[in-house]
């Protein structure tokens, strides 16, 4: 494929990753208004500090302009260049697979698992999508 090739993203695709969004969102709306919830209970530090919370914010920030900001106005482009496309999602997918393996290393030393296996389902079930994605149709 051309490497200045911009076309549409097909509609199932689309629609399919406007669902990240609100997900994301809510994530983001979680580390922000209850990080210390967060940490405790997904993470497992019994009494995140300030320095905790602080990194905690600062991905948010990371998180929010790459997925909320640039992702979102991708997805909401009549037409998007369809390799920076693909390689965003490739991005996103070694971002899925960090995160599940870092769950999986962290499962151990943690009490609860409710939360940590969300999250790692979550990054589970996006990475096998993106994958999807990319081998049919990026």
């Amino acid at each position: 494929m051309p490497s200045n090739e911009f076309a549409p993203l097909p509609r199932f695709w689309r629609r399919l990753f406007l669902v990240e969004l609100p997900l994301v969102l809510s994530a983001l709306g979680l580390w922000l208004a209850a990080p210390t919830t967060y940490l405790r209970d997904t993470v497992g530090i019994a009494q995140p500090g300030p320095p905790e919370v602080l990194l905690l914010r600062l991905y948010a920030g990371t998180v929010g302009s790459l997925v909320l900001g640039f992702y979102g106005w991708l997805l909401l482009q009549r037409s998007v260049h369809l390799p920076t496309f693909r390689a965003f999602q490739v991005c996103l997918g070694v971002g899925d697979l960090a995160i599940f393996a870092a769950g999986v290393a962290h499962w151990p030393a943690t009490d609860r698992h409710d939360l940590l296996a969300v999250q790692m389902g979550m990054a589970a079930l996006w990475g096998v999508v993106r994958s999807v994605y990319v081998l049919r149709v990026g």
